[in-house]
């Protein structure tokens, strides 16, 4: 009786290397296309198109005085239309309880309209 062997066939061989090929050759190419130009913005965020990133610094640009520590109390009045109590809470103290954040519910509408222009 002849023994049937389990092993792979020359013909099998040569499709699995192919495969193979094909399949480095993929893997090569998306690794090279996905490392494409990267945009920096100052402070390290990374953008594919340069649209991207003029509207990320415009935005960095609008919002930087809420975090403008050189400011006094007197100077967080009217910082881009925002109650200075507000600006302090988001900046440096935070909402201890619910009835604080509903407090400032329309603040928040008023930054998030500042963030989405």
């Amino acid at each position: 009786m002849q023994e049937t062997s389990n092993l792979i066939g020359p013909g099998q061989i040569i499709i699995l290397c192919l495969i193979g090929i094909l399949s480095v050759s993929f893997a090569l190419t998306f690794f090279l296309i996905s490392r494409g130009k990267k945009l920096k913005s100052a402070d390290g965020t990374v953008f594919r198109s340069e649209e991207e990133l003029k509207k990320y610094e415009e935005l960095v640009t609008k919002l930087e005085p809420l975090f403008d520590q050189t400011k006094k109390d007197s100077q967080y009045k009217d910082t881009l239309g925002l109650d200075s109590s507000f600006i302090k809470l988001l900046t440096q103290q935070g909402f201890i309880n619910l009835k604080t954040l509903l407090k400032y519910r329309y603040q928040f509408i008023k930054l998030a309209s500042l963030i989405s222009e």
